[in-house]
């Protein structure tokens, strides 16, 4: 995500301002000598800091969208069209519309199998069987 994505600014600053505070309240409560206020001062500051990120989790736009996350799946394509850019758009039988999102060259063709696994950090590799070649794709 860029840094000039007004919505990752908006929860940055929220982030930094709800830790901010807390650190403050938390502090604060530090220096009450009686325990139980002190306590109640505590309770009050994670109370606080907890609504303040629950809030911010709500405003976070979801990384996948409404597709459940995929560690491997086999499946044949039914169609592979290749887009003006050059990218396939792969549409598989069990359903599932791929795009291939690098610009490595692969032969596609539909009654291929293919193999789609989770990256080790992030992202999906399509990988068609029988082939030592692999292409990065996202499920559209």
């Amino acid at each position: 995500m860029r840094a000039s994505n007004p919505i990752f600014l908006v929860i940055y600053s929220l982030l930094w301002t709800s830790t901010a505070n807390a650190t403050e309240a938390i502090e604060n409560c530090q220096n009450i000598k009686d325990p139980e206020h002190r306590l109640a001062c505590y309770d009050r500051a994670v109370s606080k800091k907890q609504k303040r990120e629950s809030s911010v989790k709500q405003a976070q736009p979801s990384s996948q969208s409404q597709h459940p996350p995929i560690q491997s799946l086999s499946a044949n394509i039914l169609s592979a069209k290749k887009r003006k850019r050059g990218e396939w758009e792969l549409l598989l039988d069990n359903g599932q519309r791929w795009l291939q999102i690098d610009t490595d060259y692969i032969q596609l063709k539909a009654g291929q199998v293919v193999t789609i696994q989770a990256g080790a950090y992030a992202g999906y590799y399509l990988k068609v069987e029988g082939a030592n070649r692999q292409v990065s794709v996202k499920r559209i």
